[in-house]
């Protein structure tokens, strides 16, 4: 076995090892990796990061440039990258960092699937396991590959493989979807996700007269983000309308479908796909849109969300996200799916915005960036995952921070 070169944590700074099924520099797996990279931006300081990820980017065969078989400093945490999921390797690093806390990223990885495995068998001692399911029990995520997913729950409950685990929930919503799932097994720890930092100044200035939209659509092209719903709303609209269309295509049976409306648009609708954007370009090109539209059927976060918001970007969003009220805010609007005529409306009441309609929605998106991201959220988790070493838990309460 190579010997991995991790250099020793001094003694007053906690060590947390995760494991993610994908990081930086990758950037088309979405979510996992910004709430990974925005954990360790905030609270890299303070705790020793050693994350373990595949060597390449969802969905690539190429392996990334400029890195080695040992850890690799990224940002501020030390990465391993592996080739394939290996139980030996992730008991390896165990061993040689000798970790506070291990989180997982996902219910469903096969990283946290060997993780919990090596526990179950009593090859990780005693550390405590954090796992952060990143919304995969929600109920719009567990229907899609449902027959898979649900026979792996009903083995890792046979296994107990999450008995005594602590669950890091995001939201209320996702505390009630792994109440759902756990029943009782192991606690639950309640932390919002870490939001990306405010972009100071002001954003590139747009004009917007009545009788015309840019739409921006920005995440994967699968079931649960609902591109085709968010074309079948638009296909009546008039007016001068572009809708350009960012993401991996993730399902290529739902993308035909998509396609198949948008063969049926008028001339006065101009769809574009993109392809994929480095997350460094995106609240820039976020930024040259009157909205951002995404009427997904469920979000744990939205990190595109908040970067349309960072970029002075109004969005029309389903209600199905932890982004609620948006119109109280001026910043744009959570509709429900169930009602596709209020979809409609908004898209009539948006191509006729004027300018200063538009600047008002700007303004307001920006004021929620800043408020979010003003937000004390790594302050709380460093405090939750202080609270998990020390083993501080309310007696007859499973849920830190949060009640019973």
């Amino acid at each position: 076995m190579q010997t991995l070169n991790a250099e020793p944590e001094p003694a007053s700074r906690p060590v947390i090892l995760v494991l993610v099924d994908y990081y930086l520099p990758g950037f088309r797996s979405g979510g996992p990796v910004r709430s990974v990279s925005n954990l360790v931006e905030q609270l890299g300081d303070g705790i020793a990061f050693y994350i373990i990820t595949r060597d390449k980017d969802w969905r690539s065969h190429e392996r990334y440039n400029n890195i080695t078989d040992h850890w690799n400093r990224v940002g501020k945490a030390e990465v391993l990258y592996l080739p394939a999921v290996s139980l030996s390797a992730v008991l390896h690093a165990f061993r040689e960092i000798k970790p506070h806390i291990i989180l997982l990223n996902s219910f469903f990885s096969r990283f946290s699937v060997a993780t919990l495995m090596l526990r179950r068998l009593g090859w990780l001692s005693d550390v405590p396991v954090l796992l952060a399911p990143r919304g995969e029990l929600a109920n719009g995520a567990l229907g899609l590959k449902s027959i898979k997913k649900r026979a792996y729950c009903t083995l890792a409950k046979f296994l107990r493989l999450y008995s005594g685990v602590t669950w890091l929930a995001t939201s209320a919503t996702e505390e009630a979807d792994i109440r759902r799932l756990a029943r009782g097994s192991g606690a639950i720890m309640l932390a919002p996700n870490i939001s990306s930092r405010f972009v100071p100044g002001e954003p590139a200035p747009r004009t917007k007269v009545p009788g015309a939209l840019r739409i921006v659509w920005m995440g994967r092209v699968s079931p649960v983000k609902n591109l085709r719903f968010a074309l079948e709303q638009l296909n009546s609209a008039e007016g001068d309308i572009s809708f350009d269309i960012y993401g991996e295509i993730d399902t290529v049976a739902y993308w035909k479908e998509c396609l198949e409306v948008m063969g049926k648009f008028p001339a006065n609708i101009r769809v574009e796909y993109k392809g994929v954007l480095p997350h460094e370009r995106v609240v820039e090109t976020l930024g040259q849109y009157h909205l951002f539209y995404l009427p997904s059927t469920g979000e744990n976060f939205g990190h595109a969300i908040f970067e349309a918001f960072n970029a002075g970007t109004p969005v029309l969003i389903s209600d199905s996200t932890p982004w609620r009220d948006l119109s109280k805010h001026s910043a744009g609007w959570d509709l429900p799916l169930q009602s596709p005529t209020q979809w409609q409306a908004c898209l009539r009441e948006l191509v006729e915005l004027d300018q200063s309609g538009f600047d008002l929605l700007s303004k307001g998106a920006r004021k929620v960036a800043l408020s979010k991201s003003s937000e004390d959220a790594h302050v709380l988790l460093r405090s939750q995952f202080l609270r998990l070493l020390s083993k501080e838990k309310n007696e007859g309460c499973d849920v830190f921070g949060g009640g019973s």
